[in-house]
């Protein structure tokens, strides 16, 4: 991990507060700062070395690029301004606990763990970002919205953990990575139209999740909305393939249109004690289905016993291949042609 602490701007500052904690009057060049500091600060992780005499408040300038871990674990950081800068490094403001206000109006690149625990930051904005990788807001547990009108890929743990979000802007995204939004508790509603494929676990747990708007999806990762307790239908009109227990437990899950999908995996609804309505009217072969698909659903028999009853609608002309086809036989009389 690159230290990279700032611009010119910055390094008198540095150079002051290295002097006072060192009680010298020695001078520094830029290349000296960061082993001075660490001699301050022995035994401490280098970068939250370079964190004690960081100047405080505000993060503003001219430059293009913040290093990696340039600003991480500076707890008395509130406001990072930065008009020109491009890319945002690796940890870069990891653990600033008191960041509150982001302004990156130029950024395209948010890199791994850039804003990782960053525990006070309550909004985003980045107007022209394409990019986040893994872990890069994770465990921002005060962030509530992001704005990212241009991004096309949100990583692996992107937003993990973030607690109080609600509200996410993402017109052009195309992929969102494994667990980008696991266990973001408060995400109520999900509107992707350009997005092609969602990851593993990507929606996992957000169990305040009502509305899924994924017009263009052509493929749900395994456990991608498992647990996903509050969504009550779901229309994915492209998607070919659900993964294995892509909507476990969702309790809440009563109607699912499917009308291309091609393959549904093991486990798929298992635990969607709600489910009466499958759709996938425009099938043109029976899709491959896994065991226990609809295990512990009205489809697969759940509630038989008080007469409520799932049903498979499809059509016409492929119901007695349905009613025969593997692990589909099992459920042939919750099978109806339209």
């Amino acid at each position: 991990m690159g230290y990279g602490i700032t611009n010119d701007a910055y390094y008198p500052a540095i150079a002051s507060a290295i002097r006072e904690k060192a009680g010298t009057t020695q001078t520094y060049r830029p290349s000296e700062m960061a082993p001075a500091i660490e001699a301050i600060s022995a035994g401490m992780d280098p970068i939250e070395a370079i964190a004690t005499v960081i100047p405080s408040g505000t993060v503003s300038g001219s430059f293009s690029l913040v290093r990696n871990g340039a600003f991480g674990f500076c707890s008395s950081l509130t406001t990072v301004s930065l008009p020109a800068c491009t890319t945002v490094g690796g940890y870069a403001f990891y653990s600033c606990v008191s960041l509150v206000s982001v302004d990156l109006p130029a950024c395209t690149t948010v890199s791994n763990s850039a804003f990782c625990s960053c525990s006070s930051l309550a909004t985003v904005s980045l107007p022209v970002c394409t990019t986040l990788y893994t872990y890069a807001f994770a465990y921002c547990r005060s962030l509530a919205t992001v704005s990212l009108p241009a991004c096309t890929y949100v990583g692996y743990s992107a937003f993990q953990n973030c607690y109080s979000l609600a509200t996410v802007n993402l017109p052009v995204c195309t992929e969102v990575g494994n667990w980008a939004f696991g266990y973001c508790y408060s995400l109520a509603t999900v509107s992707l139209p350009k997005c092609t494929k969602v990851g593993n676990a990507a929606f996992y747990s957000c169990t305040t999740l009502k509305s899924v708007s994924l017009p263009a999806c052509t493929s749900v990762g395994s456990s991608a909305f498992a647990y996903c307790n509050s969504i009550t239908s779901i229309s994915l009109p492209a998607c070919t393939t659900v993964g294995s227990s892509a909507f476990y437990s969702c309790k809440s899950l009563f109607s699912v249109s499917l009308p291309v999908c091609t393959s549904i995996s093991s486990n798929a609804f298992r635990g969607c004690f709600s489910l009466t309505k499958l759709y996938l009217t425009s099938v043109t072969s029976v899709p491959a289905l896994g065991t226990s698909a609809f295990a512990s659903t009205p489809i697969g028999g759940y509630s038989a016993s008080i007469g409520w009853f799932g049903s498979v609608y499809v059509p016409n002309s492929l119901v007695n291949s349905f009613k025969t086809a593997t692990n589909w036989a099992s459920i042939s009389s919750r099978i109806f042609g339209v």
